[in-house]
This record gives structure tokens, C-alpha cells and sequence, in this order.
């Protein structure tokens, strides 16, 4: 298998106020947030959680090795127990 990097996409050039005003605006944006513990109780279709999966699996990481593992569980009863043992570690 040969190795076949994928080019960056040409980058804007941008002036330094331009990027001083959209740090700044994004810095902004970001202390305004909120963590919001409010879920809505309508399923998520099986197809957008795979797809989410998919780009969470390609996420960067060290020697780019992707080490992660995803469980998907549909199943409230297995959810509350499985959130219940990793709470043990707490």
C-alpha cells in the first residue's frame, strides 16, 4: 500500500487586524457559551449517530494510529449501567 498524502486546501491570506478581529470574536462567542444538561427525548436516527461515529473516527491522534473505541447503546436499561460502572471510577 503506498502512501498518498491528500493536499490542504489552499488557505486564505488574511491581514493580521483581519485575524485579530475573528480571534477575537470567536474568544467572545466561546465565553458566552453555556453547558446545557436540558436533553431533548426524541431518538436519534441510527444513520446520524453512525455517521457521527464515522467523523469521530477519523480524528486526528498521536502517529496517526485513530485509537478510539465507540459504543453505541440504544438500550436505557444497559446505558444507566454502564453509566453507573464508570461512575465507580469517580
Amino acid at each position: 500500500m503506498a502512501y498518498e498524502p491528500i493536499p490542504l486546501p489552499p488557505r486564505e491570506a488574511i491581514s493580521d487586524q483581519e485575524a485579530l478581529t475573528r480571534v477575537t470574536a470567536f474568544r467572545d462567542e466561546m465565553r458566552s457559551r453555556r453547558t446545557v444538561r436540558h436533553y431533548d427525548t426524541r431518538p436519534v436516527p441510527e444513520a446520524i449517530i453512525r455517521a457521527a461515529i464515522e467523523v469521530a473516527g477519523s480524528a486526528p491522534s498521536g502517529a496517526n494510529q485513530q485509537p478510539w473505541h465507540f459504543a453505541a447503546i440504544a438500550d436505557p436499561a444497559k446505558k444507566s449501567q454502564m453509566r453507573a460502572a464508570a461512575e465507580l471510577d469517580l
